[in-house]
């Protein structure tokens, strides 16, 4: 197996994987996120914006990689496994809501449901 590449800098031990286990994962002067809660993905306000990136690019998910990667404690991996997978629930690109106010115009659509090349707009320089 590969060791994971320690990204944030942190420490990368057992301990440091059992502390945000326990207590939760910090980044700067933030409140402590635990990690066996459901994590708050959506951003109140601006003022969140640094830390709703921190959360976004899985910066809590480090130490408990590099420290799985070396001693393969399989409760480290499902944790990291876990949030993986609720982040694909709960994130959209570009936030789009859930059940958004505009809907694609259907009557747009090609009645033949794909392409066919001679319904593309060729452009001739």
């Amino acid at each position: 197996m590969l060791g994971y590449e320690l990204l944030t800098g942190n420490s990368s031990s057992a301990l440091g994987a059992e502390v945000i286990l326990a207590s939760g994962w910090r980044c700067g002067n933030s409140p402590s996120l635990l990690i066996h809660s459901p994590i708050p993905w959506t951003q109140q306000d601006d003022a969140q914006r640094s830390w709703n990136f921190y959360i976004r690019s899985w910066d809590m998910l480090d130490v408990l990689l590099a420290a799985y990667s070396t001693e393969q404690k399989s409760e480290w991996l499902a944790v990291c496994v876990r949030i993986a997978l609720e982040t694909g629930r709960v994130v959209r690109i570009g936030r789009v809501p859930a059940t958004p106010a505009w809907a694609m115009r259907r009557e747009m659509l090609s009645q033949r449901f794909t392409t066919c090349w001679e319904e593309v707009i060729g452009v001739r320089g």
